[in-house]
């Protein structure tokens, strides 16, 4: 594994722990101004309204990410893996357990990387019980 690839997995487990923090300016820091995030249900959210669902519309329980693949291309890097995670719907109490395939990009931002793209499809979608 090279340094590359072990620094953006690190990234991408602050980012899943800013996350269940609900810390919205950590997770500001690891994100490009002009994040396109889009969610298992199909839905994209920009920087801003990504940002306004954590803590304010869902609340992070359990992320697990599994068979991650990174692959850099000179300043993007492609990050590629399961992802497991139950959250909470503020508004219903309701929790959901997901289970989907992310496909991310990372970009090299003068030392560091930011992530620009995040995609979710779904392997599986169900309630919790």
């Amino acid at each position: 594994m090279t340094a590359e690839t072990t620094a953006l997995l690190a990234l991408e487990t602050q980012r899943c722990n800013a996350l269940m923090e609900g810390d919205r300016a950590a997770l500001a820091a690891l994100l490009r101004d002009d994040l396109v995030h889009v969610h298992m249900n199909g839905k994209a959210d920009d920087l801003a309204t990504y940002l306004d669902g954590v803590g304010g519309r869902y609340r992070f329980h359990n992320i697990r990410r599994s068979d991650m693949v990174v692959r850099v291309i000179g300043d993007c890097a492609v990050m590629t893996g399961v992802l497991d995670q139950e959250l909470e719907i503020l508004a219903t109490g309701e929790r959901r357990r997901m289970h989907g395939f992310v496909t991310q990009t990372w970009h090299r931002e003068g030392e560091g990387w930011r992530q620009g793209t995040c995609h979710v499809a779904p392997l599986t979608y169900q309630p919790a019980s």
